[in-house]
């Protein structure tokens, strides 16, 4: 797992973790414009083991990460965010920032996927990522994917204690998670 936007060169050349960095979004959450049209999502709602095929140390916090595009060997330079149950939520600096929607409508979705799993989707235009922090119930942050003008095309709710995320399955495909 790659944390710290500002240490991502050193973290591809060091090839190991980095520690956090980046603060939380604003409490009604903050909508990012990161211009990708093909995203993929990793899914870790217990963390993970460490993946030295990809470089991954172990990290057992549950999380989600972002990625541009849908290269599975998941490079630094394609890494967009990372969202957190410790409460650490880190968003690319390339990545636009925008007033957060408060009217949203919700694609069909699939069931709730509860374990770890990459999530890869193709929209026709540019996506949104908006992250919400979440007061109280355990949960820390909801992740919502957003394909303009307001719908939401995949979802998750990251926590200590039971991660979840649901996705379109008209845009987005669930694939096995690193490792």
């Amino acid at each position: 797992m790659r944390r710290g936007l500002a240490l991502v060169v050193l973290v591809v050349a060091a090839s190991s973790w980095a520690g956090p960095a980046g603060a939380a979004p604003d409490a009604a959450g903050t909508r990012y414009d990161c211009g990708a049209k093909e995203w993929t999502f990793l899914f870790w709602p217990r963390g993970h083991a460490a993946i030295p095929a990809i470089r991954f140390r172990e990290f057992k916090v549950p999380h989600f990460e972002v990625y541009k595009g849908s290269d599975p060997t998941y490079p630094g330079a394609n890494f967009l965010g990372y969202v957190g149950a410790d409460n650490v939520s880190d968003i690319a600096p390339a990545c636009k920032k925008l007033r957060d929607l408060k009217s949203l409508a919700t694609a069909p979705m699939a069931n709730p996927l509860r374990t770890k799993a990459a999530i890869g989707c193709t929209f026709p235009k540019p996506a949104w990522l908006q992250v919400e922090k979440v007061a109280g119930a355990g949960v820390r942050f909801q992740v919502k994917v957003i394909l303009p003008p307001n719908k939401i095309v995949l979802y998750a709710q990251i926590a200590p204690q039971g991660s979840n995320a649901h996705y379109a399955r008209q845009y987005c495909q669930k694939k096995a998670a690193p490792g």
